[in-house]
């Protein structure tokens, strides 16, 4: 039985509209891949965290982070580690801090020390090991014609007399390439 002119169109648009969606759902899979995770726990501060497993992971650096979490190298030039650090801060005995007071003072002592170098990207509420949050970005001055530029995004959360923050740094260029791993991340945050 033969098909007509019409049919055979009709076969086929089908057939290469079928293989049109297949190749973009087979690139789309492949682009965003299936990152693996490996659990960090620190008994000692009460946290654990997934981080990709191929990420390094430096507990105790200079600068008083509880650990940094340090992204591999993209290519042989590459001079800079996207990474995630998370900092825990003992707040002062006796008097509870809210949530708006530190994020006050925190956003304030970030503005003064990085002075008028850096442009506020975004302040807004948060949510971290399911409890309300703060989320401060912030990008460097003149980043069109800095390559170097960075972008920080900064999320912290209160408990038990208890600060906890964790800051993603990233290129400027390639922050947002990083975003669903730091979700990811971020989400997985917890406190005990």
């Amino acid at each position: 039985m033969a098909l007509s002119k019409r049919q055979r169109q009709t076969f086929f648009i089908s057939i290469f509209l079928a293989g049109t969606v297949a190749l973009i759902v087979l690139v789309i899979y492949l682009m965003t891949g299936k990152q693996a995770y490996k659990l960090y726990q620190n008994d000692r501060v009460g946290i654990s965290i997934k981080y990709p497993s191929n990420w390094k992971v430096i507990e105790n650096p200079e600068g008083g982070a509880v650990v940094v979490f340090l992204s591999p190298k993209e290519n042989a030039l590459d001079a800079f580690f996207e990474n995630v650090s998370i900092v825990v801060q003992d707040l002062p005995p006796g008097k509870a801090i809210t949530l708006q007071e530190y994020s006050n003072k925190a956003v304030e002592q970030l503005t003064v020390t990085l002075k008028k170098t850096v442009e506020v990207v975004e302040r807004s509420p948060a949510t971290l090991d399911g409890r309300a949050a703060y989320r401060f970005v912030w990008k460097e001055m003149g980043a069109a014609n800095n390559p170097l530029a960075v972008k920080m995004t900064h999320e912290w959360v209160i408990k038990n007399n208890r600060a906890y923050q964790v800051t993603f740094g990233a290129l400027l260029s390639r922050h947002d390439k990083y975003l669903g791993i730091v979700n990811t991340m971020l989400s997985s945050f917890t406190i005990k």
